[in-house]
């Protein structure tokens, strides 16, 4: 199975069912999906990517080395 952080962003929100309004928990998204995006924003994308495909796969190898240095500490 592969690492994907956990959550990044779990918490609570406000939801409403069947007329009743209570908390919900929220599990946020993956911490690899925020690392990936984070990565593909920062401009670093390589010169050689020319399609959504490369970049993504890109995005998502440098998400997985900060989790393995992640792990280190």
């Amino acid at each position: 199975m592969k690492n994907t952080g956990g959550p990044a962003f779990p918490g609570e929100g406000l939801s409403v069912q069947n007329g009743m309004l209570g908390n919900r928990k929220t599990p946020g998204m993956e911490l690899r999906d925020y690392f990936a995006g984070q990565a593909l924003s920062s401009g670093l994308c390589p010169e050689n990517a020319y399609c959504y495909a490369d970049m993504t796969e890109w995005a998502y190898k440098v998400a997985d080395n900060m989790l393995i240095e992640r792990d280190k500490q």
